[in-house]
């Protein structure tokens, strides 16, 4: 396929005058300059000799006549003259105004012939989301608990292993000793205790101190804090 090269600019040509019109205009320059001289020097003459006619040297028509043809020429030149110059001004005003419009025209041409490169668009890198900053692990979450809770489950684990409790007992054992019922709570939890377990060892140290009716011993266990439904576990695991 072919490549098309841009056309190269057309400069406009600025029409130059022909010769003889230069010389049209110089001819008639003089001899409307010597015109108007001699038209300038009948008058002079036409005014020195109106003296004369009045003294009747010279015929005072003739003396009118020529001032009158004198200043008619004269006035004449200087419309010529007038004109001239205008005339002269405009053809002046024209041929600048035409190579003005031949310069514009060619670096018009020269812009379009040669095409701009593009404007470099800066892209800037999309910003890097920060990290979301991972949730900070509480000091009691790394360390297994703060020191009054590991302190409330070494008490609840002895407890534990001297007596059978509920949940709800040992928790009141335990703010009984001074531990806050969230540390208590957190104690007895950690323990680990099976609760109907619990009931059932509550149950048979009951019987080893006393004789209970089924319903008798489900009271006192639920007096103790165990659910009704540990209170019925542990009552029917002693075989009651």
């Amino acid at each position: 396929m072919s490549t098309q090269y841009p056309t190269a600019p057309q400069h406009s040509q600025v029409t130059n005058q022909p010769a003889g019109m230069a010389t049209a205009s110089v001819v008639l320059g003089a001899v409307g300059f010597i015109v108007g001289i001699c038209s300038l020097i009948g008058l002079v003459l036409g005014l020195v000799a109106r003296g004369k006619a009045r003294r009747g040297e010279i015929s005072p028509a003739r003396v009118k006549a020529g001032i009158i043809v004198s200043s008619i020429s004269l006035a004449l030149g200087i419309i010529g003259w007038i004109v001239l110059f205008a005339a002269i001004g405009a053809g002046t005003d024209a041929a600048s105004t035409a190579i003005s419009s031949a310069a514009a025209s060619a670096s018009a041409a020269a812009e379009v012939a040669t095409p701009s490169e593009p404007a470099a668009v800066e892209t800037s890198a999309p910003a890097q989301a920060a990290p979301a900053p991972a949730p900070a692990e509480t000091t009691e979450a790394l360390t297994g608990g703060s020191v009054s809770q590991k302190n409330a489950v070494r008490k609840a684990e002895s407890y534990l292993e001297l007596s059978a409790f509920s949940r709800s007992g040992l928790i009141q054992q335990l703010t009984f000793e001074g531990f806050s019922p969230e540390d208590a709570a957190y104690g007895v939890d950690q323990t680990g205790a099976d609760w109907n377990e619990q009931a059932a060892k509550k149950a048979a140290s009951y019987l080893e101190m006393s004789g209970f009716s089924r319903q008798g011993l489900t009271d006192q266990l639920t007096f103790e804090g165990f659910s009704a439904a540990e209170a019925d576990y542990g009552v029917s695991k002693v075989g009651l």
